[in-house]
Formats: C-alpha cells, sequence, structure tokens
C-alpha cells in the first residue's frame, strides 16, 4: 500500500489496509491515488543518490536492502497494478455501449 510506504518512509500520516477509508466511488479513488503518488514522487526525489543506497529499515519485509531496490518495487507494482485499472476503466466505457443481447464482441 502506496499511502504505508509514505508513512515508513517520507513522513505521511500512519496508514494501513485495516484502517485506511477507501473511497467510495472513482474520482474520489483517483484523488487519494494522486494524493499518494505525488507524496511518493517527491519523497523519492529528495532521496539523492546517497539515500537510494541506505537501508530501507524495519518498516519493510528486507530491512537490509537499499532504498532503491523498494523504489523500483514500487514502481514495478504501480505500473502492473495502475495498467489493470486502465484496463479496467476501457472494459467498462466499452460495455455501455454494447449491445445488450448476442456474445462478446
Amino acid at each position: 500500500m502506496l499511502a504505508a510506504r509514505n508513512a515508513a518512509h517520507f513522513g505521511a500520516p500512519a496508514a494501513s489496509p485495516a484502517t485506511w477509508e477507501y473511497a467510495g466511488g472513482a474520482d474520489a479513488a483517483l484523488g487519494q491515488l494522486e494524493a499518494q503518488l505525488d507524496l511518493w514522487l517527491a519523497g523519492v526525489a529528495r532521496l539523492g543518490d546517497e539515500g537510494l543506497r541506505v537501508p530501507v529499515g524495519a518498516e519493510e519485509p528486507f530491512p537490509d536492502a537499499p532504498m532503491a531496490d523498494l523504489v523500483l518495487h514500487i514502481h514495478r507494482e504501480l505500473i502492473h497494478h495502475l495498467s489493470e485499472v486502465c484496463l479496467l476503466r476501457d472494459l467498462y466505457r466499452h460495455q455501455a455501449h454494447a449491445p445488450t443481447s448476442g456474445g462478446i464482441r
């Protein structure tokens, strides 16, 4: 969860899957995503070369791994999951215009 990583590494408010206030709609969810992504990218930008070499610490499953490994992992996860979101949004948009009977187009 990006908000939990922001809290652990960049001073954002504490967040966890159990305490997160999940959005009730797409617009609110996109707002949450943009806010957390802005915090993440600003935090990563402040790290610099030296900060990317520092171990991630006890907040992470592999505490001795360099921060660069976590940044790479989070960016891969963002690409992966946000690609899925784009696909679902695209499918939903096309479903609204699909015929109500018949096979899959």
